[in-house]
């Protein structure tokens, strides 16, 4: 190795951490470049001897100890490939749980989170949650802390060189580290049967089973049918954001026609009256017969109202009465 061991390692958490945080764009040839980093400075790491497996944490030295997190920063990295997803994926698992074992041999992970990495048949989802929630909750105790050693270390400066501070603050870093890696492994075995069910569904030439999107001989006949699309968990725990906004916005219930067809259908099944007010018949002057008819009836409602004055019947409410 030309380069100090300390500066390739500085480099390559400096990609890391650009890519978590979304500072580089997720390309394969800057995850690749991270990648070889990482895999030199474990490789130098093993040939110096820097890490012995009979050490606990007390042993470490302070400026060894971040090398630690070497196969956890390799997991990490690794979630950010999207090409060949299911191998990059168990690549991953194998880096992440080769860390929580060095967290479990020197003594940097609880009894119950070492719990969680060889469980003994099903665990009950009740005791599940509240080993979440616990996790939870020293994870963001752990980010605080770690905030505030952060800002203890900017204000001295790098002049100032505080071998305590400087071992709490990697220390804290580990222990966020290790419940992460928890959680990585956990998404990790989700994403793994999602992508492993959906190629167990798909033929030996890559073509869906009868269950599967491709089944219909013609296009025209798998129109409207739903199909398959495989999820990916990215790191963090987050889907990705395309299917994420295309949930929000849809519309739960779509138009299945449009108005005109809507009223068509009503016409035909009678639920439309058709037609509307019909106009009244006007009395033919030629025909005498109908005129006496329609005379008759308009004199006898004119002697109807004359015997039935307006209001008449309101005794306690005068106020449709005729004035006098």
């Amino acid at each position: 190795m030309d380069r100090p061991l300390a500066t390739v390692f500085a480099e390559a958490q400096a990609i890391h951490d650009a890519l978590e945080e979304g500072h580089k764009p997720r390309q394969e040839a800057e995850i690749q470049k991270c990648l070889n980093l990482l895999e030199e400075v474990a490789q130098e790491v093993y040939a110096r001897g820097v890490l012995s497996p009979n050490e606990v944490v007390d042993d470490v030295n302070t400026s060894d100890l971040k090398y630690v997190l070497v196969p956890f920063y390799q997991g990490e990295v690794m979630l950010h490939r999207m090409e060949q997803r299911l191998d990059a994926l168990k690549a991953a698992e194998i880096r992440f749980r080769e860390f929580l074992q060095r967290c479990e041999r020197l003594q940097l992970v609880s009894g119950g989170d070492v719990a969680l990495l060889h469980p003994e048949g099903p665990v009950d989802p009740a005791t599940m949650r509240t080993q979440k929630i616990t996790r939870f909750k020293k994870q963001r105790a752990a980010e605080e802390k770690l905030k505030r050693l952060m800002e203890r270390k900017r204000a001295r400066g790098d002049a100032e060189n505080d071998e305590e501070l400087e071992r709490d603050l990697i220390l804290t870093l580990m222990g966020i580290s290790s419940h992460r890696a928890i959680e990585h492994v956990g998404m990790i075995k989700q994403e793994v049967e999602l992508l492993e069910h959906a190629a167990s569904l798909r033929g030996p030439e890559g073509q869906y089973g009868k269950e599967g999107p491709s089944s219909c001989p013609k296009q025209s006949e798998c129109e409207g049918k739903p199909t398959l699309e495989a999820t990916q968990i990215l790191p963090g725990g987050v889907m990705r954001r395309v299917q994420m906004k295309r949930e929000v916005f849809r519309d739960p219930n779509p138009y299945t026609m449009t108005i005109e067809e809507a009223l068509q259908r009503e016409m035909a099944q009678g639920g439309v009256v058709q037609g509307g007010h019909q106009p009244r018949n006007e009395t033919n002057p030629d025909d005498m017969t109908e005129v006496d008819r329609e005379t008759e009836k308009a004199s006898k409602w004119d002697d109807w109202k004359d015997e039935h004055p307006r209001g008449d019947g309101n005794k306690n409410d005068n106020y449709f009465k005729r004035s006098s």
